[in-house]
């Protein structure tokens, strides 16, 4: 089957005379058969470690090609990092903030959450399998 994940983007600024708008689609079909959707909570307490966005072994996925994060927390940041020594951070979302990053990653990358400040947090993950 063709075209299994729709990824639509759009992005409008209006401020003072300066206008910027853009917008994308991009119709992707799935190799790989698994997605995952997990609700996670997150903190930032002294000595607590960070939390993994996902484990990959449940189910067992190879490969991921998108990441959904939402900062579903209606008050705390939550940083998003490559190691959970929080030394790579790539995104920090604000309350009610999301992103989406193509990773494209084969084997699945660990990534971290944790919250601005002592939390918990709450954080919506989704990802399908490339």
């Amino acid at each position: 089957m063709a075209n299994e994940i729709n990824v639509q983007a759009q992005f409008a600024l209006q401020r003072d005379v300066i206008g910027l708008q853009a917008s994308g689609t991009k119709p992707i079909t799935q190799t790989g058969s698994k997605g995952l959707v997990n609700q996670i909570s997150v903190s930032n307490v002294t000595g607590g470690s960070a939390v993994k966005l996902f484990d990959t072994a449940t189910p067992a996925m190879g490969s991921l090609g998108y990441l959904f994060v939402k900062n579903t927390d209606g008050t705390l940041s939550v940083d998003l990092a490559l190691d959970n020594a929080f030394a790579n951070i790539f995104a920090t979302l604000k309350a009610g903030e999301f992103c989406l990053v193509p990773l494209n990653k084969t084997p699945v990358p660990s990534l971290y959450a944790k919250a601005s400040a002592a939390g918990p947090a709450a954080v919506l993950v989704g990802g399908a399998e490339i």
